[in-house]
């Protein structure tokens, strides 16, 4: 299979810390594991990246999946790994291609059915790229953040098929 790394972030007070998910897929007993300092939230995104990726098309392999939140001493709290580690699987497994997570940061809690949710601190989210010039994708949070965002280059996605299939449509050369 394959190997992709996709930039995420996690909120330390109110500022973004910048996060690499990690994502193995190889061959081995079939497990999912999540790996550097994860809670139980974070934990918890091996179920909701399965079912939001299954009920997007696509497939989950029956292989040994490694997903490795780095740097290690940070910890990663909350549900807004969830679709940087689904679009770090499809890429490992070669159902999308690897520019699709090119200059990207990528946040948002995915739902079995594959809907994007926004995840508290999404403005801060927003800003991080911004900053460093690169493009932000995520989930719709709250409205008044809605309107701001996509003037910030943030792509907001509402549902993980609908955002995979308007990247293809566009012929984009990194996600937006």
């Amino acid at each position: 299979m394959g190997q992709c790394t996709v930039s995420t972030g996690t909120l330390v007070g109110v500022e973004v810390v910048s996060v690499d998910a990690e994502v193995d897929v190889g061959a081995g007993l079939p497990a999912f594991a999540i790996v550097g300092l994860a809670d139980l939230a974070v934990q918890e995104a091996r179920e909701r990246v399965r079912s939001a990726v299954r009920s997007a098309g696509f497939d989950v392999p029956n292989s040994r999946i490694v997903v490795n939140l780095a740097p290690g001493p940070v910890r990663k709290h909350g549900t807004g790994f969830d679709l940087a580690i689904a679009l770090g699987l499809l890429v490992a497994t070669g159902q999308l291609p690897a520019t699709i997570v090119n200059e990207c940061m990528v946040i948002g809690e995915l739902s079995l059915d594959g809907s994007v949710r926004g995840v508290p601190g999404m403005l801060a989210y927003a800003l991080a790229p911004a900053l460093i010039g690169g493009l932000n994708v995520g989930a719709f949070g709250l409205a008044a953040t809605a309107i701001l965002l996509p003037m910030l280059g943030y792509s907001l996605w509402r549902w993980l098929e609908e955002g995979i299939w308007s990247w293809r449509r566009a012929g984009a050369t990194r996600c937006a």
